[in-house]
């Protein structure tokens, strides 16, 4: 699977997310990401690919 790359170009630091078109901010929080986060996290990644591979008929391995 290719790695997908996200094009942006950061500006400034703040504590939220603002689209400088609309001028929308979306507050955020920064906090570090435990070991058992991660596991967390990709059960979910693979529980949507298999999803995905299911509604669409797609087979292959995760």
């Amino acid at each position: 699977m290719a790695k997908k790359e996200i094009d942006i170009e950061i500006d400034r630091l703040t504590n939220s997310i603002e689209i400088s078109v609309t001028g929308e901010v979306f507050d955020t929080q920064v906090v570090q990401l435990r070991k058992a986060d991660k596991k967390v996290i990709n059960l979910r990644r693979m529980a949507i690919r298999l999803g995905s591979r299911a509604e669409f008929g797609r087979s292959g391995s995760v």
